[in-house]
C-alpha cells in the first residue's frame, strides 16, 4: 500500500497549509503565552517557537515546532511533514546557527547543531521512542530528516 505521505493530494495540500498555519499558530502562540496551542495534536508533543535567521534574506523567520526536552536542550525534527525536501528553517541553520527559542512567554537565545553520527542515532532513538509518526514519516521519503539539538546559550 502506498504511504499517504506519499500521495500527489497529501504533497499538494500541505505546503499552503503549513504556510497558512505557521504563522497564525505562531500569533496565538505568543499571544496566549504557549497555552491552548503549545502541543501538536498529533501524539501531544510540546511546541516551542524557533526563531532563525534567513539565509538570504538575513530576516528573523519564526515557526512553530514540536520538541523532545533531552537534557539541558531541546531535540527538534526537520520533517517539513514528511515531504520530499528540508523545510526552510534547516538551511537557516546551517547558515546561521544562532535561533531563538520561545518556550510558554520565555525567550532564551539558544545555538542549533545539526546532529550526525552516533549522536544523532542516539537521539533519533529518543525522539522515535517517544513520537513514533517519526518513523513513519522517514519511511515515507528518500533523505533521512535532519535532527537538531537546540542549546541555551549559557548567560554571562
Amino acid at each position: 500500500m502506498r504511504s499517504v505521505y506519499r500521495s500527489r493530494i497529501y504533497r499538494s495540500w500541505v505546503p499552503p497549509l503549513l504556510r497558512f498555519f505557521g504563522p497564525l499558530h505562531v500569533r496565538l502562540y505568543r499571544a496566549l503565552g504557549g497555552r491552548l496551542v503549545g502541543h501538536l495534536a498529533q501524539g501531544g508533543m510540546p511546541v516551542l517557537l524557533l526563531t532563525t535567521i534567513g539565509r538570504s534574506t538575513r530576516r528573523e523567520r519564526t515557526r512553530p515546532i514540536g520538541f523532545v526536552p533531552d537534557g539541558e536542550s531541546w531535540l527538534v525534527v526537520g520533517s517539513n511533514g514528511a515531504l520530499p525536501r528540508d523545510p526552510g528553517w534547516i538551511s537557516n541553520i546551517r547558515a546561521h546557527p544562532s535561533v531563538f527559542v520561545e518556550l510558554g512567554r520565555g525567550r532564551l537565545a539558544a545555538h542549533a547543531a545539526i546532529l550526525q553520527g552516533p549522536e544523532r542515532e542516539r537521539a533519533w532513538r529518543t525522539v522515535a521512542s517517544r513520537y513514533r509518526f517519526f518513523e513513519t514519516y522517514q519511511s515515507a521519503v528518500r533523505r533521512e530528516l535532519p535532527l537538531v539539538r537546540l542549546r541555551a546559550n549559557p548567560v554571562s
